[in-house]
């Protein structure tokens, strides 16, 4: 196992399609990856933008809590959505 993403090659290319997508329309803006896991998606999102000459213009984040999520909150949301 040698990849550090998770997504899979089709959601990396929407990704790269939606990254490609700020730029032609010229959305101000940096790029943020949440949860993180290996950070090969922040990789990716920089290596699209480097590849387009956008890197120096925009910050690509990582974020990731590290310890997983805490559980819902039935009374925060009673609905049940929360994980």
């Amino acid at each position: 196992d040698v990849a550090l993403t998770g997504i899979g090659r089709i959601r990396l290319t929407r990704l790269q399609e939606k990254i490609e997508d700020v730029l032609l329309k010229n959305v101000t803006g940096d790029l943020i990856e949440t949860g993180t896991w290996r950070g090969g998606t922040v990789i990716f999102m920089a290596g699209v933008l480097k590849a387009h000459g956008a890197s120096a213009a925009r910050t690509v984040y990582g974020a990731d809590v590290f310890t997983g999520l805490p559980p819902g909150n039935e009374t925060l949301d009673p609905r049940g959505q929360s994980r």
